[in-house]
């Protein structure tokens, strides 16, 4: 019976042995798949963004005008972030700071007649140039899914950015172009930011990753403006929420 017991044992061996050695081989594979999401990274992609403002001019009670302008621009993204998966499971967590980059966008030349002015025989226009600002830094926690299967990450980013707009405003003579008074207008203010992200590792140390965002906007200033010839008037900039799209290739680094 012993030596039943014995040969059993034996012939079992290799099979438990061989069993080991894929359990092994699968979890060297997971862990070169998540390697990728653990440490330190760099990013660098491009983005979308759609910005916008609304201006408010206000000469009197019966005088006003508001405009919304929005515009579609490219721009370079860059980040850097820390993230790091739960042994053994796969939620992730990390901090990202992230650039988007390019030129100022203009996006409304604002203009209209404002009526009569004091002096006889002229006639009151305005017009603006709002501009929105080219670098927009962010700061955000990600909170992701890693699945093992796939190697692909779901995440959600929570976060703050900044932004600013300038509107300069001018009230002018239309029939010879004597400017009466001029003023610029400034919203500059940090933000909160939310976004969905899917990223996907396709090698030990990189990634590829697709993100929709959303910046809150209703930041708003206003100046007012006391002109011998115009009067007084009052002239509001509310910039409004962002939308941003990017795609990104991401590289772990070792620091």
């Amino acid at each position: 019976m012993k030596k039943i017991v014995l040969a059993s044992a034996l012939l079992a061996m290799p099979a438990f042995a061989e069993d080991a050695a894929v359990e092994t081989v699968d979890n060297v594979a997971i862990e070169q798949q998540h390697a990728a999401y653990e440490g330190f990274y760099l990013g660098l992609g491009v983005a979308a963004s759609n910005v916008g403002a609304k201006q408010e001019v206000k000469y009197s009670k019966d005088f006003s005008k508001v405009a919304n302008s929005d515009t579609t621009r490219l721009m370079g993204t860059v980040a850097f972030g820390f993230g790091k998966k739960l042994k053994g499971k796969g939620f992730y967590a990390g901090i990202e700071a992230g650039l988007d980059f390019g030129p100022a966008s203009t996006i409304a030349n604002f203009d209209g007649n404002a009526g009569t002015g004091n002096n006889t025989g002229s006639t009151v226009g305005y017009d603006a140039e709002i501009r929105i600002n080219g670098f927009v830094p962010s700061l955000a926690l990600r909170l992701g899914f890693v699945d093992c299967e796939t190697k692909m990450m779901t995440y959600l980013k929570l976060g703050a950015a900044y932004g600013k707009a300038v509107s300069s405003f001018r009230t002018f003579d239309e029939l010879d172009d004597t400017t009466f008074s001029t003023v610029d207008v400034k919203v500059s203010t940090i933000t909160p930011i939310v976004a969905l992200g899917i990223e996907k590792a396709f090698a030990k140390k990189m990634t590829a990753r697709l993100e929709a965002e959303y910046k809150f906007g209703k930041s708003k200033n206003s100046a007012r403006v006391a002109d011998a010839e115009v009067g007084e008037h009052e002239i509001k900039l509310t910039q409004k929420g962002t939308i941003t799209l990017r795609a990104m290739f991401c590289y772990n680094i070792k620091i």
